[in-house]
């Protein structure tokens, strides 16, 4: 039995209907000639490496009156046939079609009586090629754990790899004298851990007042289609670009990757919004998540905090635009590694899973995150795998990533490195953005924008 921290609960107590808390990736494998079935290749897969992972055999269990966060029991007998499905796209198999279905496979909330996760294998696509669209509630795993998965589900070589033998953990399922009597121990702890945080609590709210009074410690954020409530409709929309050209564009500015995708954002965005005439004057403000987790640190749950950064779209150059992004990121990663020591992971207090749920949806209710945008979008960056990955003689040849949109954020640009290149995963509702794919033509023009901006050369090809 293991207890969710807050930043792991929160996600559950912040998920609705029209805006689910588990994000998924859609991964293209390329199978090898003559090689054997996909679907059933994967379900041997699953089942040999079902205890090597515990967001796969853990499952919720609540803490009586809501007294505390819910807790993980670990099952490692878990019935794959609820887990994992088989679909087919009808000919011709394209990239289009296999984004409208990810977009119909998206919207249903996984079921909170059993593991947080689902598979679907698509077959049908053109070249022969195999699909997996997996699912996995935020409240498991962050953008790297899932990254760091695919070193356990998958393997480096063509070869079926074998799964180390471990110990099977079944846990019982606990009664309410054990559950309460964990969470009055875990409750207990939280006024000496209060005690031990107020110095560095003391410093940031010290740094944040003197970040205001220079008026330093954000951009403000413009009302834009983004911040309104969202639907449980999704659009979805995939690109890809090379990591090499990325990392010219980053180098001939002395700026970072992550600094280059985000001005090429910035660029599809006044260009959207200015196309509709609905660019507003200050520039859009994107929330990025920013890893906590040391490296190597493969161990489940969420290790996150965030940054706000200017996308600068008020600025017409490419060129000063990525200047102007690398700036803002600058400053926004100076305010994140002050608050880094006291960046929220665990806290609790009595009736916490009651109460927080309320407040969120209250919040929710009188509309705040639309008439007070924090930020516009978010934007996440997540290291990939830059070697070959196999699934048992098929390789990955892409991972477009659907992340999560939600009410005052309707829309989330994600990007992963697989290899040589780094896929990018457009995700919206549907009603704020019904025509992501003009977004989408629109970032790679602003990424062929940046390239020719700091060193001319072939196009990036979407």
């Amino acid at each position: 039995m293991r207890r969710l921290r807050a930043i792991d609960a929160a996600f559950l107590y912040a998920e609705t209907d029209a805006a689910p808390m588990h994000a998924a990736a859609l991964q293209v494998f390329e199978p090898a000639p003559g090689g054997e079935d996909f679907f059933r290749s994967f379900r041997a897969q699953l089942r040999e490496r079902l205890a090597l992972l515990p967001y796969l055999h853990e499952h919720l269990h609540e803490t009586p009156l809501g007294l505390d966060h819910p807790v993980w029991v670990a099952d490692t007998r878990v019935d794959l046939a609820r887990h994992l499905r088989l679909d087919r796209l009808s000919p011709p198999g394209s990239l289009a079609q296999l984004s409208r279905l990810a977009e119909q496979l998206y919207p249903p909330l996984l079921d909170r009586s059993r593991p947080l996760w689902e598979y679907t294998v698509i077959e049908g696509l053109e070249r022969g090629r195999v699909a997996l669209f997996g699912k996995a509630h935020h409240a498991c795993l962050d953008g790297m754990a899932v990254q760091a998965t695919l070193e356990t589900m998958f393997s480096r070589t063509p070869g079926a790899s074998l799964a180390p033998r471990v110990h099977e953990q079944h846990d019982r399922e606990p009664g309410a004298i054990t559950l309460l009597r964990d969470a009055f121990a875990h409750l207990g702890e939280q006024p000496e851990r209060s005690l031990r945080a107020l110095p560095d609590l003391a410093r940031a709210a010290r740094s944040l007042v003197e970040r205001a009074w220079e008026r330093r410690a954000g951009p403000s954020t413009p009302h834009t289609r983004f911040n309104v409530p969202v639907s449980a409709e999704r659009r979805f929309e995939v690109a890809s670009v090379s990591l090499e050209r990325i990392r010219a564009i980053a180098r001939a500015e002395h700026v970072s990757v992550n600094d280059a995708v985000m001005a090429a954002c910035g660029g599809a965005l006044r260009s959207y919004l200015a196309e509709r005439r609905e660019l507003p004057r200050e520039p859009l403000v994107a929330f990025a998540p920013v890893s906590l987790r040391p490296r190597g640190d493969t161990s489940p749950g969420n290790q996150v905090f965030g940054m706000l950064s200017s996308l600068a779209t008020d600025v017409d150059d490419p060129l000063q635009r990525l200047r102007a992004v690398h700036a803002s990121a600058r400053d926004a990663k100076a305010l994140v590694d002050e608050l880094r020591p006291v960046a929220p992971s665990d806290f609790a207090f009595p009736g916490a899973a009651a109460v927080i749920p309320a407040l969120v949806h209250l919040v929710m209710a009188l509309h705040i995150p639309e008439r007070a945008p924090f930020c516009n979008l978010v934007i996440s960056n997540v290291p990939g795998v830059p070697h070959p990955v196999y699934m048992r003689g098929a390789r990955m040849i892409a991972e477009y990533p659907m992340s999560i949109v939600t009410n005052g954020v309707a829309l989330n640009i994600t990007v992963m490195g697989v290899e040589d290149a780094l896929d990018v995963g457009l995700v919206a509702c549907a009603r704020a953005v019904p025509d992501l794919d003009a977004l989408r033509d629109a970032l790679v023009e602003s990424f062929r924008e940046l390239e020719k901006a700091t060193a001319p050369r072939e196009a990036i090809r979407a």
